[in-house]
């Protein structure tokens, strides 16, 4: 998980913001869930393991508050580039759609974001259901050294 969480920050499109890659450890990514757990929300996590190499091919996350009422929101969902093309990001967000359906009904709405230029998780939400609401942007000045 930690080498995906790591992955997130190199493969998810950045709108040609070219972000640092963000470095993620074993320690990191416990001292994060431990953080995150003590926290107002739950965070309900599928993965996939490629058998024959015992690694994780992919994962999403989904962020449930605890107040029923608020919505819910879609983290992080990232498939390794060698494990792409057979709709595994697809089959994972269903499956964790439906385990917090089942886990923690009731809440009225799912919020995902992602990048205009990714058109194929684009084609993955607009799939399951997802339809566009808003449109974010991001700026950024580069300062002298």
């Amino acid at each position: 998980m930690a080498a995906l969480r790591q992955l997130m920050s190199t493969e998810e499109p950045g709108a040609g913001l070219d972000e640092p890659e963000d470095v993620w450890t074993v320690e990191r990514l416990v001292a994060t869930e431990d953080r995150l757990a003590k926290g107002p929300r739950t965070l309900v996590t599928s993965a996939v393991e490629h058998v024959p190499t015992g690694t994780i091919a992919g994962f999403t996350t989904l962020s449930v508050p605890t107040e029923v009422d608020r919505t819910i929101a879609q983290e992080d969902t990232l498939v390794r580039r060698e494990h792409r093309g057979h709709r595994l990001g697809m089959l994972l967000k269903l499956a964790n759609l439906l385990e917090v359906q089942r886990r923690y009904p009731g809440h009225p709405a799912v919020i995902t974001f992602n990048a205009e230029e990714n058109r194929h998780m684009l084609d993955v939400n607009e799939a399951v259901g997802f339809v566009p609401i808003g449109y974010e942007g991001a700026w950024r000045k580069d300062l002298p050294t």
